[in-house]
């Protein structure tokens, strides 16, 4: 029972960590509005699938690792501050094109793995993520408890970040949201590609 509550209580805790806004959020809604709900629930796929590695990492002792070798750390970081602004720099260079492109045919959307690729990217290597399983999570973990634990663990919080980032995929698609994104396509490009821009560029001076 007590390993019942304690599955719980990590679950709820990741599951906050998920509502906070951050890139992940705004990758799949403006994916989500701007292509379709698939594409939007295949980055959250991809995110998931993100969730899934940080969790086994930890696992196999890398949240330990990051905590010991500050240059790894230091260069998931680094990565993740560069997709982030260069997804950003995206969007707002898109969205600088000007009516004349909106009127031209849309590009075709990418294959399923590039979506899962492409969320997957954005989420393991966002230092929060880091920061999260290597501190948080871990210290949650009971230094002995059955296997069963650990798996369940690393199972509850990769099905939290798929029902949830999936989750906002579907939410952002309905078509209200999607046709209010036509009307209104380069002020919301420029706004998401701005705020991927200044996460980026918050990442990259925290500390």
């Amino acid at each position: 029972m007590a390993y019942i509550s304690l599955l719980a209580g990590i679950a709820s805790v990741f599951l906050l960590a998920c509502v906070s806004p951050g890139p992940s959020f705004v990758i799949i809604s403006s994916t989500a509005i701007a292509v379709s709900r698939q594409a939007g629930m295949l980055i959250g796929a991809g995110v998931a699938a993100a969730t899934l590695t940080w969790a086994a990492a930890v696992m196999l002792g890398l949240g330990l690792l990051l905590a010991q070798a500050a240059w790894l750390y230091n260069t998931i970081k680094l990565a993740g501050v560069a997709y982030l602004i260069y997804l950003g720099l995206l969007m707002i260079l898109t969205a600088r094109r000007g009516r004349a492109s909106m009127d031209m045919k849309p590009a075709p959307p990418m294959s399923a793995i590039r979506y899962v690729g492409k969320g997957y990217l954005v989420a393991v290597s966002n230092p929060t993520a880091a920061i999260f399983f290597g501190s948080v999570f871990s210290a949650m973990l009971p230094s002995v408890a059955p296997i069963w634990v650990y798996v369940s663990a690393v199972g509850l919080v990769t099905g939290v970040s798929a029902i949830w980032h999936c989750g906002i995929g579907v939410v952002f698609s309905v078509r209200p949201i999607q046709a209010a994104y036509r009307r209104m396509k380069r002020g919301i490009d420029a706004v998401a590609g701005t705020v991927l821009v200044l996460l980026g560029v918050r990442l990259a001076i925290s500390r």
